[in-house]
């Protein structure tokens, strides 16, 4: 798996998860403040999280398998909700 569309290389905690679907604003916070990446995990997919900051906002590569599937945009609840839709929210 490379990298995507994420331009960073320092990973830090989960931003998001589905187990309880919450998103860590403290990981939210220091995603707009920091050149780092978190993840999302879910059970059919694997989320790259960072935030854009010449576009001001999140993004979210989706993989599955190993292999980039789309790149989302928006808040974190609403990539949440997208990706959840397509792809299951477990």
């Amino acid at each position: 798996m490379t990298n995507g569309n994420n331009p960073y290389t320092k990973q830090v905690d989960d931003v998001m998860t589905n187990f309880d679907h919450t998103i860590d604003k403290r990981i939210a916070k220091l995603l707009k403040t920091e050149n780092v990446y978190a993840k999302y995990p879910g059970w059919n997919f694997n989320g790259t999280v960072w935030y854009d900051k010449e576009a001001k906002t999140y993004r979210c590569d989706v993989w599955c398998y190993h292999k980039l599937e789309k790149t989302v945009s928006g808040s974190l609840k609403s990539i949440m909700k997208q990706i959840c839709e397509e792809y299951g929210d477990d």
